[in-house]
């Protein structure tokens, strides 16, 4: 009887052993598992290209329209273009905006303002046209008539002031070029563009 009862245990001890082998074992841990090396770094890399903010956003705000402005920089050496938004876009809210950022002085009115089209707008003059007034397609001349300019210091700083105004009518209007008038008299027999000594503006 004694040894049958030993042989029963012995063989409950050879059972609890081997189901013991046979569990797969599990490392301690003080926290949850790292991730594999080379996704951290392939997370970190994703991260790092995410940009920190767009200077020129394209917003939409219901019901408003973007205004697009060029002002000089402090030392008058290139333009910065700054955009808002306003309820409309005309030639008055431009002078205004002009005013506010010290472009033109107080005081300054539009005496007259109005685009006209000139060449020939059919798509296959549009198609062969080499960029604004180029290959006889339609072009979109702004003639504006302003009561003053400011006197400006040097050539430079003329030629700052003369592409701000024009470019921010181009921008606003989509013209290809301003004809300026100060109470009437042409400033000048050229017609006003962006000058390339100035196109590469920054975000104000």
């Amino acid at each position: 009887m004694y040894r049958k009862n030993l042989c029963c245990i012995v063989t409950a001890m050879a059972i609890i052993v081997s189901a013991t082998s046979c569990s797969p074992s599990r490392p301690a841990s003080d926290g949850p598992a790292e991730p594999p090396a080379d996704v951290v770094a392939a997370a970190a890399s994703s991260e790092a290209n995410v940009p920190q903010g767009d200077r020129n956003p394209e917003v939409t705000e219901p019901g408003l329209d973007i205004l697009i402005v060029f002002r000089g920089n402090d030392n008058s050496s290139s333009l910065e273009r700054v955009m808002s938004y306003t309820e409309t876009v005309d030639e008055q809210v431009i002078v205004d905006k002009l005013i506010e950022y010290g472009v033109l002085e107080d005081g300054t009115d539009i005496l007259s303002f109005e685009i006209t089209e000139e060449g020939n707008s059919t798509a296959e003059s549009e198609t062969e046209s080499n960029g604004p007034m180029g290959g006889g397609a339609t072009t979109r001349i702004g003639h504006l008539d302003l009561s003053k300019l400011p006197e400006t210091p040097d050539e430079n700083s003329e030629n700052v002031l003369l592409n701000c105004i024009a470019g921010s009518f181009m921008e606003d209007f989509a013209l290809d070029g301003l004809q300026l008038s100060v109470n009437g008299e042409p400033y000048s027999d050229e017609l006003l563009t962006i000058n390339m000594k100035y196109k590469n503006v920054t975000e104000g």
